[in-house]
């Protein structure tokens, strides 16, 4: 931290404002992802996406929006840390190749229970098949396309059953909809299953 905290003051210093931007961003991502916590209220992980978008829209000159569509109520629910992340990361590396412009949306609903977290892009979508292979893959050095969110898929049934966890749709040229279905918690406490 104190390193990105003087390469921050540098960039300010020098005036070089996005280079600041980057450091002050990515240090943020860095607190909470090495944070001993494993569950976050919503807000919390919607900061740490805020930040990581900070970062790709200084990468990608603003050549997207970002939105969010989320309840008040919703924002001090607790979920695991960093669930979303892999998924915002793999809309800029998959959905928008070759530096087309796109619209990524966060929307959060509530209804019998559940929390539901749609993060929907525009990009270029995937096939059925592509859907399959990224949802079974295992940890592989060969292939790394599918494993965070093998990984989150994992967590998500390890804390909460076989009722709860992921589901991505997706339609090629029609973009793609990752859907994360969470037990609503506003307590600290870990449950277990």
């Amino acid at each position: 931290y104190n390193t990105l905290d003087t390469i921050k003051w540098n960039a300010k210093i020098n005036q070089i404002p996005e280079i600041a931007v980057l450091a002050e961003n990515l240090a943020v991502i860095l607190r909470k992802s090495i944070s001993s916590k494993p569950f976050i209220t919503l807000r919390e992980e919607l900061d740490t996406i805020d930040s990581y978008i900070r970062i790709q829209k200084i990468r990608f000159s603003g050549k997207f929006l970002y939105e969010t569509e989320i309840p008040d109520v919703l924002e001090e629910s607790m979920i695991p840390k960093m669930i979303l992340q892999p998924f915002i990361e793999n809309t800029f590396f998959h959905a928008y190749p070759e530096g087309r412009c796109g619209t990524i949306q966060i929307v959060v609903r509530q209804a019998d229970g559940e929390l539901t977290i749609q993060i929907i892009d525009d990009g270029i979508g995937m096939t059925q098949e592509k859907i399959a292979k990224i949802m079974n893959e295992k940890t592989s050095k060969e292939h790394y396309s599918g494993i965070g969110v093998h990984n989150v898929q994992e967590r998500l049934k390890l804390l909460y059953g076989d009722d709860y966890g992921i589901h991505i749709s997706s339609e090629e040229s029609k973009g793609t909809t990752v859907t994360i279905v969470l037990p609503v918690d506003y307590s600290t406490e870990v449950q277990e299953t």
